[in-house]
């Protein structure tokens, strides 16, 4: 919903006239240009997702190493009717994309950028992982999940927009001449309820009580617990797959049956809930530490357990190497 409203204001700001292509790199990612006299690449003829405009397939992006970082030199050919959507925090690796470079090429084209910024946009709330979301500020409208690092209600969704018209004018029922209208803000401008529970007391409540301080602190301690749990598997032999930036963690146990099983095991011990993921045709586990509860006992203690489970089925997939030989944020 928190992107729909984002990309329904860009499409009101832009006057666009139709969708004529849109290309995605399977994550969430996508370019769409509204304008049919010149489609962004030609027409994905799959199957269609009315809100990311194609699922899965069509064009391919040019990603950065093996993390899903988007690179900037990769975009097709920009201009004033394309949506630039990008990541702040990919759900399995953590990457966020290179925000400034992809911003300026998009400035110069009069394009809009969205952000998907679920988790990672809170990078930029920790000193120690700010230059993570370096350009992110630069972006049109940005989105971002509050039920992860805010530990608040699930549906506790943000969504911002530089310009407050922009979203109003996407959002609001101005036929609807019984409504109030008028200078003053009325909420329900902006989103496309008419009534809703007040579900921004929950965020305020947690950023009123971690404050600035308690936030960046809840930040780069569920990131310290993620890397402890790479170096910990790594150390074991076992294959983490991406350089741990932020609190996700990929680990293989080898082919997909053999990891897919560890995951089971684990589950059923219970110890800790770790789920299964692909990344990129290779089965994982994927670690997502966020909560403020969790303790470094926590993470020692399922740590422990997610070694019992793999010493059970698998054996070690990587040579042990010295615990610096890894970056891990």
């Amino acid at each position: 919903m928190k992107k729909l409203l984002a990309v329904l204001a860009a499409v009101v700001t832009l006057a666009a006239i139709g969708v004529t292509a849109a290309v995605s790199g399977g994550d969430g990612r996508a370019v769409v240009k509204f304008d049919t006299m010149a489609p962004v690449v030609p027409p994905y003829t799959g199957p269609t997702n009315p809100i990311r405009g194609v699922n899965g397939g069509g064009v391919p992006w040019k990603l950065e190493s093996a993390q899903g970082r988007l690179r900037a030199d990769g975009l097709p050919t920009l201009s004033s009717t394309t949506i630039v959507c990008i990541q702040a925090g990919n759900v399995n690796t953590g990457a966020l994309d290179p925000a400034q470079a992809v911003c300026a090429r998009a400035r110069e084209a009069g394009s809009w950028v969205h952000v998907d910024g679920a988790f990672g946009i809170w990078a930029a709330a920790a000193p120690g992982r700010r230059h993570l979301a370096a350009g992110l500020e630069l972006a049109d409208s940005w989105a971002t999940d509050c039920h992860k690092w805010l530990n608040v209600p699930y549906d506790c969704g943000v969504v911002l927009v530089r310009s407050p018209r922009d979203l109003e004018a996407a959002m609001s029922a101005s036929a609807a001449t019984y409504l109030a209208q008028g200078a003053e803000r009325h909420p329900f401008r902006y989103t496309p309820e008419m009534s809703r529970r007040a579900r921004g007391v929950e965020v305020w409540a947690a950023l009123r009580s971690l404050g600035r301080a308690g936030l960046a602190e809840l930040i780069e301690r569920t990131c310290r617990h993620a890397a402890r749990f790479a170096d910990g598997l790594h150390a074991a032999g076992y294959a983490v797959l991406n350089d741990v930036v932020l609190n996700q963690v990929l680990v293989s146990f080898g082919d997909a049956d053999t990891t897919n099983r560890v995951i089971a095991a684990i589950q059923e011990d219970g110890t800790c809930w770790c789920g299964g993921t692909v990344w990129q045709g290779r089965a994982a586990m994927r670690i997502s530490v966020s909560s403020w509860a969790t303790t470094a006992e926590d993470v020692d203690a399922s740590l422990a357990a997610m070694l019992r489970a793999a010493r059970r089925i698998a054996a070690p997939t990587v040579s042990r190497q010295p615990e610096d030989a890894r970056a891990t944020g």
